[in-house]
């Protein structure tokens, strides 16, 4: 049986995928997160996460959700 790969960014290197689960039996749908991904910035590191929204076929590549962070961040 052939499962497709997931399609991440390059930046995800070692990333973790299924630190945090959750899901709805009806419709089936499972979305799985991982908080690895992480961007340095001068001294700063910042950990963003990336979270993937399977539907009941697992078979093919699920939905991917966009980083919640783009661009540049204003701390105030």
């Amino acid at each position: 049986m052939h499962m497709p790969v997931l399609s991440v960014p390059p930046e995800a290197v070692n990333m973790s995928l299924g630190l945090s689960l959750a899901f709805a039996t009806n419709p089936f749908r499972l979305l799985a997160c991982g908080p690895t991904l992480h961007q340095t910035c001068k001294e700063n590191t910042y950990v963003n996460g990336f979270c993937f929204l399977f539907g009941s076929n697992l078979r093919q590549p699920p939905q991917r959700f966009p980083k919640a962070l783009r661009g540049r961040l204003r701390l105030v």
